[in-house]
């Protein structure tokens, strides 16, 4: 087994600062490796498209700290970035996130609040933390932020000009979720996927 398929998951997160370069390994896979053995997580941005906004992700925090990975949508790429980062500082030094709560501190001037993902969207939205955990067998929480009333996505009068920005990855099914352009956007039917 090449060592860019992570190891086996049931080993302690330490089994990853032992691994060497592996020429079967692309550039993106010794990164997220590298990364996750030196800080305990790697953030993984998709750039946005004409009809999509980018997203980023962590992987690595479950496996390192034993909390559910992090996903943002729609905002600056580096800002993205950051609030990942910010939260993996957090969890290392042992503050926890949790669904449904706010959090201040994430974007100045916001509460930011977290939701469950459904495995349902693994696939489309998190294909290198697929690669990293083997499956699907890890969880998952989306930040989601709120407009300049504080109102979020699923709020009566939420800017209706964000809508598009963030996908509601809670619900299970793509009008719900929200996901149907940005699955298009994909090439993945909707239909067939989910």
């Amino acid at each position: 087994m090449p060592l860019c398929a992570a190891g086996d998951a049931r080993r302690a997160p330490t089994f990853l600062a032992m691994i060497e370069h592996d020429p079967r390994c692309d550039v993106s896979e010794q990164k997220i490796l590298a990364d996750v053995a030196q800080y305990g997580w790697h953030v993984m941005k998709v750039l946005e498209k004409a009809d999509s906004p980018g997203w980023a992700y962590s992987i690595g925090l479950y496996r390192a700290f034993r909390h559910p990975e992090i996903v943002v949508f729609g905002l600056n790429g580096d800002l993205m970035h950051a609030i990942i980062n910010f939260i993996g500082q957090d969890i290392r030094s042992g503050k926890g996130f949790e669904p449904d709560k706010k959090y201040a501190d994430l974007i100045e001037g916001y509460l930011c609040t977290f939701k469950t993902v459904s495995v349902a969207w693994y696939y489309p939205f998190l294909g290198y933390a697929n690669w990293f955990y083997k499956g699907m067998d890890y969880p998952v929480l989306q930040c989601i932020w709120p407009d300049k009333k504080s109102l979020y996505p699923w709020d009566s009068g939420f800017n209706p000009n964000w809508v598009y920005a963030q996908p509601l990855l809670f619900h299970n099914e793509p009008v719900s979720a929200r996901t149907t352009a940005w699955l298009r956007s994909m090439n993945i039917d909707a239909g067939n996927e989910h």
